[in-house]
């Protein structure tokens, strides 16, 4: 795993953690309040955890995937989504989008090889950095998606 790679799956297991522990410490002092004890558990399950503002707006999710992958979504103040985090078939990515919604990069793996790319307003890719083989390579398109330049 590349050092780039490695830094953001960190911080973003970081953020997810932080979020967990955010959501017990809300329970534990929400229950202190209320006269009660604090709740403790080892594990806490559920399918979805949502952050939220205090007008109830979700603003990020850590969740399941429709194709059984865990994912980590945050979300713009008008409620689009803007980051995720996931692992597909055991790859993990992290795709950054504009406020149209619209792909505009992504840092990933490919069989354990990572892979960076760039795209357009139209979601096209404009350039890719990658290596394959052991080999890295570089790659940039035309706004149709037809390459102009690669190396090597």
């Amino acid at each position: 795993m590349s050092g780039k790679l490695r830094v953001t799956a960190m911080l973003m297991a970081a953020m997810a953690a932080g979020y967990v522990g955010g959501l017990m410490s809300q329970a534990n002092t929400r229950a202190l309040a209320e006269g009660g004890t604090p709740i403790t558990s080892d594990v806490v399950r559920a399918k979805r955890f949502e952050l939220v503002d205090s007008t109830d707006k979700v603003h990020g999710a850590l969740c399941i995937t429709i194709k059984g992958g865990p994912a980590l979504r945050l979300y713009d103040t008008a409620g689009n989504t803007r980051a995720v985090l996931h692992v597909f078939e055991g790859e993990p990515a992290l795709r950054l989008f504009d406020s149209a919604g619209k792909v505009r990069g992504e840092f990933s793996t490919l069989d354990g090889d990572p892979t960076l790319a760039l795209y357009d307003s139209a979601s096209k890719p404009r350039g890719t950095f990658f290596i394959s083989g052991g080999r890295a390579r570089l790659g940039l398109y035309e706004a149709g998606g037809k390459p102009t330049w690669s190396a090597p």
